[in-house]
């Protein structure tokens, strides 16, 4: 009696403290591309809340070399963040890698703009995405890394150098922004 009861136990916390396989956080990676891909009115909606979201997930964007920056902070918010950017985007490719050694998942995507999947607009951007996941396997960080936003237009290649600061402030001085500034603080 003592023996099974000691097996019980055993079988019982092995079912407790399941492992987060990279089975189940490459699974995790795939339903947020099949959520952004999902069509019908609400699909994406349904198709995100079976994201394992974190309660405390953040979501941080790097584009064009300038420093992370954050646009949610909970498992409810990256949510409505997945739901909204679903409605500029008319798709999201998938190709998964898993990390066993930090529980980290990685989508390689490219992602054309548009609106939903109804009206694509022939602008491309490649992304890293790096998913974070805890013990339990839930996200609990969203690190997307675009090196060039866009990477393609009109099915051509673009080459947008990294921004960094002494770029970002070429970029605003071509823009005009710059000398309104200057105009604003000096004039």
């Amino acid at each position: 009696m003592i023996t099974h009861l000691i097996l019980f136990l055993v079988a019982y916390t092995a079912c407790v403290n399941a492992v987060c396989t990279p089975a189940i956080r490459l699974a995790g990676a795939q339903q947020v591309v099949t959520a952004y891909n999902t069509q019908g009115i609400g699909g994406s909606a349904t198709a995100f809340a079976s994201v394992p979201w974190g309660d405390e997930c953040i979501i941080t964007i790097a584009a064009n070399g300038l420093p992370p920056i954050p646009v949610s902070y909970s498992g409810s918010s990256s949510y409505a963040f997945g739901v909204e950017t679903r409605q500029l985007f008319s798709s999201v490719t998938g190709e998964y890698t898993d990390f066993p050694a930090n529980g980290t998942a990685l989508i390689n995507t490219n992602v054309t703009l548009g609106a939903r999947s109804a009206i694509p607009i022939p602008v491309v951007f490649f992304a890293h995405v790096y998913l974070d996941y805890d013990d339990d396997c839930k996200i609990k960080t969203i690190r997307a890394v675009a090196p060039s936003v866009p990477s393609q237009v009109l099915g051509v290649f673009v080459n947008f150098p990294s921004l960094g600061l002494p770029g970002l402030t070429a970029l605003l001085l071509v823009l005009g922004f710059v000398p309104h500034l200057l105009c604003g603080l000096l004039c």
